[in-house]
């Protein structure tokens, strides 16, 4: 009797354990398309979503229709294009975004004697009008004060790259690239 309650027990856990949905993020095809699942089932729809679907620490941006399907090789809504795989490009190059640890965590390394050294004046042509751009390290946050744009903070996300949800800045050297998060011209700023 005991045996048989034990093998019942046993095989009700493994059917209940069967019958529960397990969701992990990430790429799902089938006929119609590819589309981006979240950890609990969901998928975005009618948006652009920067995805690390290979885990590298670089995540690339991808548009989602109306039914949630990745749009490839064409030009979306909002007039951005993306590339066979589905990633938003600008004058041929995929767009990127890093993945590193959260901007507390850089700016405590920073504190600790890896600061940037991005501070000073950046010049440089924009739309045809010869522009500046202030760089600032206020209580260890970087604020940006773009002639055309305004002063503004722009987070840290790693690797000399800043970015909001409107623009985009990296640095390298001295040069700092402004660019807009979702298409358009860049520009390169050089430090006076």
């Amino acid at each position: 009797m005991k045996k048989r309650t034990a093998t019942f027990i046993a095989a009700a856990a493994i059917t209940i354990s069967m019958g529960s949905t397990a969701f992990a993020a990430g790429w799902q095809q089938d006929a119609a398309g590819w589309w981006w699942q979240e950890d609990n089932g969901s998928y975005p729809v009618n948006t652009w979503k920067w995805i690390d679907g290979n885990f590298d620490g670089v995540a690339e941006c991808y548009y989602f229709n109306e039914s949630g399907y990745c749009l490839q090789n064409t030009v979306t809504p909002d007039m951005n294009t993306v590339n066979a795989q589905g990633a938003w490009m600008v004058n041929g190059i995929v767009q990127v975004q890093s993945t590193q640890p959260p901007v507390q965590e850089q700016q405590t390394s920073q504190a600790a004697g890896t600061a940037l050294d991005i501070e000073g004046t950046y010049k440089g042509i924009v739309d045809g009008n010869v522009e500046y751009a202030i760089v600032e390290n206020i209580n260890g946050q970087y604020f940006m004060e773009l002639t055309w744009w305004g002063k503004d903070y722009v987070p840290y996300i790693g690797g000399g790259v800043f970015e909001d949800s409107q623009i985009r800045l990296v640095f390298n050297g001295n040069v700092m690239t402004f660019s807009y998060v979702h298409g358009g011209q860049s520009y390169q700023l050089t430090k006076q």
